[in-house]
């Protein structure tokens, strides 16, 4: 199922998505990550920001596949032209059997997914920079 968690609720009619509101609603990203995973019903949460709209449902479902019993959250990540690593926690398959560590990150003041993820197993999940492109940023 899915839904759109937080923001303004009159954007849901634009996409026939519902809109849920969360107790952390304005905390930022991390806020928005535990809120949803408390009202996920599955064992696996996915997240994609709006503004990522090369991202597929093919993409997510490569995601959900590569996360393995040995890691809690898969990210989508891309190589630069540099070749430096850029990981786009935004884009996510979250086990829900991370939030207690969430929830402790967070209420300990830490606001950063990529700080929250410190404390669990992230595995990496290739994919090419402009799929990945916020469409809030400069082309490459």
């Amino acid at each position: 199922m899915a839904w759109i968690q937080g923001g303004i609720p009159q954007y849901g009619t634009l996409t026939s998505l519902d809109v849920r509101m969360g107790h952390r609603e304005g905390s930022g990203p991390l806020g928005a990550i535990i809120d949803a995973m408390e009202s996920c019903a599955g064992s696996v949460l996915l997240t994609l920001p709006c503004d990522v709209p090369r991202v597929s449902s093919e993409d997510l479902m490569r995601m959900v596949s590569c996360l393995d019993e040995n890691h809690d959250v898969a990210i989508a990540t891309s190589i630069q032209e540099c070749g430096s690593v850029t990981h786009h926690w935004l884009i996510g398959a979250w086990r829900i059997s991370s939030l207690p560590i969430l929830r402790e990150q967070f209420a300990s003041g830490i606001r950063a997914v990529h700080r929250a993820a410190e404390r669990i197993s992230v595995l990496d999940v290739p994919f090419e920079p402009g799929v990945v492109l916020n469409m809030n940023e400069r082309p490459l």
